[in-house]
């Protein structure tokens, strides 16, 4: 837990970043993407009632405009690599169920012309019939190699590294601790909006909810792993995820567990200067983390960005993040959906970078 004096400072960090809503969506967005010229990419799962015009979209002028290609399922996660190359990751799942094994797919696509370069399929001994594709991971300088996270609600949870040039895949982390869909530790549980979440059991009492891993984020350098449960950050170096002879037990001890946070957070990204950025599901904001320092400052809270999902950084600082209206859904409220468009994208603008007009 953070200090109070740290809280306090956390706070005081909000006089610094300005808020900026950038589009409304019809459909709940989840991930976004920024190329290296600016322009974004969100995608929109369709897996109920709240769907968008398309799974996979470009934000321009305030619009989601569809993505010049229709063979997608679900998009889910998605990235955008050094090259202007969007990686997205289909589920395959048309509801909040599991994948698709046969339909569960990571696309290459080229930001540019909107041209699929490369579909990978995801094996049947990777996609089991009980994952869930959540999000992804993408290295810019280890070999071109991908991080995926099965999220589902049934056991085994894992983390799936994808090697980019040969295709191949495989699980580890299965069903670890740090991965498996389990109640928070934290002592209010999972809050969102400063209200903790519950589901309802078959007798109608109140439940704790129980998440697996739903944010992932490499370090600047790609040395290093981070991925996050509601409350608790995990990290470890990457060269023990690429190397296939690392025992369960190795990678295991070398996996560093960050303390509880005072706050649920869903999507993680990285910024240029080293610090993992976080969505704070409680705060309605973000938060940005100093590994080396250790500790957590909120740089914007805003009552419109309920529940802050995917979050990317543009190529002039400024943070993107979507709001999903997550905790609203059906799972959460009594079997009644209360999310209600519109949906948002918001930008996070340090006031130094705002009065320069970048």
């Amino acid at each position: 837990m953070l200090h109070e004096s740290s809280l306090e400072a956390s706070h005081r960090a909000h006089a610094s970043w300005k808020v900026e809503r950038m589009a409304e969506f019809s459909g709940w967005p989840s991930g976004i993407a920024v190329s290296s010229h600016g322009r974004i990419f969100v995608s929109f799962p369709q897996a109920n009632a709240q769907r968008s015009i398309a799974t996979l979209c470009e934000v321009v002028d305030g619009c989601a405009i569809p993505f010049p290609f229709s063979g997608f399922t679900s998009i889910q996660g998605v990235r955008c690599d050094d090259n202007d190359r969007i990686y997205a990751l289909d589920t395959g799942a048309t509801e909040m169920s599991p994948c698709d094994p046969n339909r569960a797919a990571l696309w290459v696509l080229d930001a540019h012309s909107g041209r699929v370069v490369q579909r990978h399929p995801l094996r049947s001994d990777v996609v089991f019939p009980s994952t869930c594709l959540i999000d992804l991971a993408l290295g810019s300088s280890d070999g071109g190699v991908a991080y995926l996270l099965d999220s589902g609600p049934e056991a085994p949870n894992a983390l799936i590294v994808f090697d980019l040039v040969s295709g191949n895949a495989r699980r580890v982390l299965n069903d670890h601790p740090s991965m498996r869909a389990s109640a928070s530790l934290g002592r209010r549980g999972v809050v969102a909006n400063g209200k903790p979440l519950h589901v309802r059991d078959a007798h109608g009492h109140k439940q704790p909810v129980h998440l697996g891993a739903i944010g992932v984020a490499l370090s600047s350098d790609d040395g290093t792993l981070f991925w996050s449960k509601p409350d608790i950050l995990y990290s470890v170096p990457t060269a023990l995820l690429r190397d296939a002879g690392v025992s369960d037990g190795a990678l295991d001890s070398a996996i560093n567990t960050w303390p509880i946070r005072h706050f649920s957070s869903d999507g993680l990204a990285r910024d240029k200067e080293g610090h993992v950025l976080l969505t704070d599901v409680t705060h309605n904001g973000v938060q940005r983390l100093s590994p080396l320092q250790g500790h957590y400052e909120l740089l914007a809270s805003d009552p419109r960005i309920s529940w802050p999902d995917g979050i990317a950084v543009g190529p002039d600082g400024a943070i993107y993040v979507t709001s999903s209206q997550f905790h609203r859904g059906a799972p959460f409220n009594g079997g009644t959906d209360a999310r209600r468009p519109p949906f948002g994208l918001f930008r996070l603008c340090s006031r130094a970078h705002c009065a320069l007009g970048i």
